[in-house]
């Protein structure tokens, strides 16, 4: 895309506010302001909890390295709320600590790579009903495969939750403002309504609604502790997070922490051509 096109000029502002596609004529800019849709707020455990209840449930990334073992002393771990009422439960994960301590602990856990289909084919994981992928694509950078992976996982007629941070949440301009980027080490990207809508799409999932979340009230209400500079640090930090809980609740939705896009398998991707046959060797 060349210079004069990749700008956002005041045509496609005034129509991207009417929710019309901005004139084009000639090198006209590019129209590249999209209407938000509706969504509703919600807490992602609490969602991810009755989207499991009752049916057959596959957690990929279920370990969440490096924070399972506090999230188990806090009674938090999603996994282990998804057990509780889940019909049937199967977790998988790239991370091969995490699957072994899961197996001791009783639960069904592969060790797999969702980037590799015959990884998946080799697991014979059974299809599920809802598929659980949270937290874990802002991980990943070749994150096209891992995509086209996950439709191995699932049953035809099955859902997908996807859920990940908000490239637009409150708490990034806040940070910002202070010279900071408040983002987890291992991340790798961020996602909007938009871009993750499009990648999706493009990896055979059909989006079939959003909605964002915010940061549970327990984390707002707990005892800050520490010197004096920590607490006044995390009660900034707090109200950031409570207003930002305020506004995604009420007029502002995708000012909220995070992005849940549920989604059907809509094509599975064409498997890779068969290597030919080499020529066979002439007789002598």
């Amino acid at each position: 895309m060349d210079g004069a096109a990749a700008v956002l000029g005041p045509e496609s502002l005034d129509a991207a506010a009417r929710g019309l596609p901005a004139p084009r004529s000639g090198e006209d800019p590019l129209p590249m302001g999209s209407r938000l849709p509706r969504v509703t707020t919600v807490e992602r455990e609490a969602f991810l909890v009755e989207a499991a209840r009752g049916r057959r449930v596959t957690h990929v990334g279920f370990g969440e390295t490096g924070s399972r073992a506090g999230s188990q002393r806090e009674g938090h771990w999603i996994h282990g709320r998804l057990r509780l009422v889940a019909s049937h439960l199967v977790g998988v994960d790239i991370d091969a600590e995490s699957v072994a301590q899961a197996e001791a602990q009783g639960y069904e856990v592969y060790l797999a790579d969702c980037r590799d289909p015959a990884d998946i084919a080799r697991q014979a994981i059974p299809a599920a009903e809802v598929v659980v992928v949270g937290e874990v694509i802002e991980h990943i950078d070749n994150v096209g495969p891992f995509l086209d992976g996950l439709h191995g996982l699932i049953s035809p007629t099955g859902s997908m939750i996807m859920t990940t941070p908000n490239a637009f949440r409150l708490t990034n301009f806040a940070a910002g403002l202070r010279g900071i980027e408040f983002v987890h080490p291992d991340h790798v990207a961020w996602y909007s309504w938009s871009t993750l809508k499009n990648v999706l799409e493009r990896h055979g999932w059909r989006v079939e609604r959003f909605h964002t979340y915010v940061p549970p009230r327990r984390g707002l209400l707990a005892p800050i502790r520490g010197t004096t500079r920590n607490r006044v640090t995390v009660g900034a930090g707090r109200l950031v997070l409570g207003l930002e809980r305020v506004l995604a609740n009420s007029v502002a939705p995708f000012l909220g922490e995070g992005l849940i896009a549920v989604c059907h398998p809509a094509a599975r991707p064409p498997a890779p051509p068969a290597a030919a046959p080499p020529p066979a060797a002439a007789d002598h």
